[in-house]
């Protein structure tokens, strides 16, 4: 039977090919270790403190390091922060190899790019709790005000008292503030750190220049 030529043809949609999803944001490694080793010599007797660590750790991570005492994690952190080298193995900032850095390298890294709470503290009895922070912005480009900084941590109301006058968590929030108020890229703490997620997202790093 032929077709009739006056019957309208029935259109029909048109079958498209679903579309890709879009790719997954690349992430940006901070710090990787390849094969890290560290051997301390005691003596006669070699204390392996590290042994071939692998590590990868992206920007906007929260890592927590645990194990026991003697375990490397100081260690692991004091390498990663320019404090200490490697016995063996490759660990990296970005681009930058600290591993073959030199001394000045290490140093300027230090300053610009790494903040440190130290498990203990380290600030200076004589100074006020505003002078302690304000050490750092003497030697950085890009910090901020010390006030900004110990508002961050809830210390505005004790600028001007000294290490003796506050409490130990109080001392640990001014080591807290001093290590931010340069605005790091990274933030390296040594034991037990608290508090130290609050305001966070406030901090506002400086642009890489190393």
């Amino acid at each position: 039977m032929s077709a009739d030529p006056t019957e309208t043809p029935i259109a029909r949609p048109l079958e498209c090919p679903p579309s890709p999803e879009p790719p997954a944001p690349a992430r940006t490694a901070v710090f990787t270790a390849q094969g890290l080793r560290k051997t301390y010599q005691m003596g006669e007797v070699q204390v392996h403190a590290l042994v071939d660590v692998d590590l990868v750790i992206y920007r906007g991570e929260f890592i927590v390091l645990l194990g026991p005492s003697g375990s490397g994690k100081s260690t692991l952190l004091n390498i990663l922060g320019g404090l200490d080298r490697p016995s063996g193995g490759v660990a990296r900032f970005a681009e930058h190899d600290l591993t073959a850095a030199t001394d000045a390298q290490l140093t300027q890294y230090r300053r610009e790019h790494v903040g440190f709470v130290f498990q203990f503290y380290n600030l200076i009895p004589s100074l006020t709790v505003r002078e302690n922070v304000e050490l750092v912005t003497d030697i950085t480009t890009h910090p901020m005000p010390a006030t900004e900084a110990l508002g961050l941590v809830g210390l505005s109301e004790r600028l001007d008292h000294f290490p003796s006058q506050l409490s130990g968590g109080e001392q640990q929030r001014v080591a807290i503030a001093r290590a931010i108020v340069k605005r790091p890229e990274v933030l390296l703490g040594g034991g037990r750190i608290q508090r130290i997620e609050h305001n966070a997202h406030k901090l506002r790093p400086a642009e890489p220049s190393w």
